[in-house]
């Protein structure tokens, strides 16, 4: 299927696509590309519109980019899109958004973010469930088959990296250098330790709680629940998850094949 837009694109223009299951932790790695000079791009219409508009070219390297004036609710986590008007986005690459594989061509270049199956469930489950053993299992039987098909559909593109969140998380200098090898791209450590810092958990959370506060209605509208819940690796092994393992343990039955092929170890599995 074919995207749902023309996307126009500089001879020299390097494009890239994006593809993450939801609560997968794209929003962190969406703002480090804005703080990297990297432009954010969108596959398909949705309520993740376009964040910037009417371009003035600087020099072949960098172009100055406005804000989209109406407020979109997924700027509520990105800290270094609050505040700011005006941002300097390099000529020779962009980087396309999506939560859908049908929307990716057959040979195009994708990076795909993972996060171990059990927290990506367990946080779309507290967006709108209080902790209840039994209806997490309910909800992980009804939505993994829609997570393993996404990513089994996803690993079977020719031209795609796998970039595990964990690996994100645990050590984002190395992670994000590789990352940028794939895209055709380089950075010092100096600015990609910058980026990773101004896309800290603390400050989503600070950024998030101000705009929940100033747009309550928008924010109640759309996340009924704070969009960002711990950015944390591993939270299905936390004691006060407990009360969740009969789901944990099911999610694991039933998609180990899938984590093995998307880079997960025995290691990384719960063991209890």
């Amino acid at each position: 299927m074919k995207a749902l837009f023309n996307i126009r694109r500089r001879p020299s223009e390097k494009q890239v696509s994006f593809l993450s299951y939801t609560c997968s932790g794209a929003t962190s790695l969406e703002n480090i590309f804005i703080e990297l000079g990297i432009r954010l791009r969108f596959k398909e219409e949705s309520f993740k519109q376009d964040f910037f508009k009417f371009p003035r070219k600087i020099d072949n390297k960098y172009s100055e980019y406005s804000k989209t004036e109406h407020l979109i609710p997924s700027q509520f986590g990105l800290p270094s899109l609050v505040g700011n008007d005006n941002f300097i986005f390099r000529n020779d690459v962009s980087v396309f958004f999506t939560h859908n594989p049908k929307f990716l061509g057959k040979n195009e270049k994708t990076f795909i973010l993972v996060r171990d199956p059990r927290d990506t469930l367990l946080s779309l489950f507290k967006i709108h469930n209080d902790l209840d053993g039994e209806n997490f299992l309910h909800f992980a039987k009804k939505h993994i088959n829609l997570w393993t098909a996404f990513y089994n559909k996803a690993i079977d593109l020719p031209n795609c990296y796998i970039l595990r969140f964990e690996d994100l998380k645990l050590n984002p200098i190395i992670t994000l250098k590789n990352l940028m090898i794939f895209i055709g791209i380089r950075y010092e450590n100096s600015k990609i330790i910058n980026a990773i810092d101004n896309s800290s958990f603390e400050k989503t959370k600070e950024i998030e709680s101000q705009m929940i506060a100033e747009y309550p209605e928008i924010a109640s509208n759309f996340f009924p629940k704070r969009i960002t819940k711990s950015g944390k690796c591993y939270q299905y092994k936390l004691e006060e998850n407990q009360i969740l393992h009969e789901g944990f343990d099911f999610i694991e039955n039933n998609v180990s094949n899938v984590m093995e092929k998307l880079g997960y170890t025995l290691s990384q599995k719960n063991t209890n």
